[in-house]
């Protein structure tokens, strides 16, 4: 299991929109109603190899994408401290010499969740009354 597939489960693992969902290489695939299927992959903006946002794509299986949305780690979970060093960076994942990992922090549980709430919010808004109260209305 590579790493942007052992991040994304601990993602989608607090995600109650997200039923049984499949990873592929970098991205996880899953469906969301019997017409769209969501995918989720690690995105870099700026600097090659920073992966410093998740981003969310909705598909129609008749119409092709019907929206697409980036979370930026930094604007849910503000600046992060670097482990050993009082500097603050906006968080990222890395890749060095073909291997990934956070540099410099290690989200804990509470910010996988706070990145598992987001994409909740923004996944109910396309999900039908239906299936928000089979969810419990846990949205």
């Amino acid at each position: 299991m590579n790493f942007f597939e052992q991040e994304l489960r601990k993602i989608v693992h607090g995600c109650d929109a997200i039923h049984y969902p499949k990873y592929v290489g970098r991205e996880c695939i899953a469906r969301l109603t019997d017409d769209l299927t969501v995918k989720l992959s690690f995105r870099s903006l700026h600097i090659a190899d920073h992966y410093n946002a998740l981003q969310i794509r909705l598909m129609n299986r008749r119409d092709g994408e019907v929206d697409s949305q980036l979370i930026r780690f930094a604007d849910v979970w503000g600046q992060v401290t670097m482990r050993g060093r009082d500097e603050r960076i906006n968080p990222y994942a890395w890749t060095y010499q073909e291997d990934t990992n956070w540099y410099g922090f290690r989200p804990n549980e509470m910010q996988y969740q706070q990145i598992s709430d987001a994409l909740n919010d923004y996944l109910g808004c396309f999900l039908d009354i239906s299936e928000e109260e089979t969810m419990g209305m846990k949205l």
